[in-house]
């Protein structure tokens, strides 16, 4: 009898075990696996230019410039912890001799991009399609501070896409990437019942875009 009591607990330990491999990794483990897993942050020793910014002014669309580019690690993102109020992200180079600077996300994203080598993501240099992407780029300015942009961006992007397959010409620009992290600083979702063109748009340029939250780069300091 305590043979067959024995067994009978040994089966339940077998079943339960096995109910657990089915559910898979508990979501602690999944944390931990993904901790575990996350890249290790770009080296910054070699950057040319540091990114001062506050937590409520993330400079997003910086970050997307840099990864698209290909040149992570030129840039330092430093939170300044002591701002007592949002203030816009403001980059300076590293160089002690170069006393300028450049403030705001969209205009360090210009700089970045006019001083690179890939002239697409402004137009090759044509005048129309530049002053197009400024006028995308003064939406995802505006969208950052004024509800109105904001709620009714969605129906602005879809309208716009409704014959586009990008914002700005006929290749990936800095509108699709500024106009992208709008969206997602919303919590868009693609619904095509409800937004079908601003959706096939978004699954496009979410494929294309590397995002990063600049947090996971910046290192603290403070000011």
């Amino acid at each position: 009898m305590h043979i067959l009591h024995l067994h009978t607990i040994e089966q339940t330990m077998s079943d339960s075990a096995a109910v657990d491999a089915a559910k898979g990794p508990s979501k602690k483990e999944l944390n931990k696996l993904a901790r575990k897993n996350k890249p290790a942050a770009p080296s910054t020793d070699n950057a040319r230019f540091t990114v001062l910014f506050c937590k409520g002014a993330s400079p997003d669309l910086c970050r997307a410039v840099e990864l698209h580019l290909c040149e992570t690690g030129s840039v330092k993102y430093v939170i300044n912890k002591a701002a007592t109020e949002p203030h816009v992200p403001l980059m300076k180079s590293v160089a002690e001799s170069d006393s300028w600077s450049i403030s705001g996300d969209e205009n360090i994203a210009r700089y970045l991009v006019r001083s690179s080598a890939n002239a697409g993501l402004y137009g090759h240099g044509d005048a129309l399609l530049a002053s197009q992407i400024d006028q995308w780029m003064s939406v995802y300015d505006r969208s950052m501070c004024c509800a109105s942009v904001r709620d009714s961006l969605v129906t602005l992007v879809d309208t716009h896409m409704n014959d586009k397959t990008f914002f700005v010409g006929a290749e990936l620009t800095l509108a699709d990437m500024a106009i992208l992290i709008a969206l997602r600083k919303i919590n868009f979702t693609a619904n095509f019942e409800t937004a079908p063109h601003a959706s096939r748009w978004f699954e496009m340029a979410t494929s294309s875009i590397c995002l990063l939250y600049t947090s996971d780069a910046a290192d603290d300091m403070q000011c």
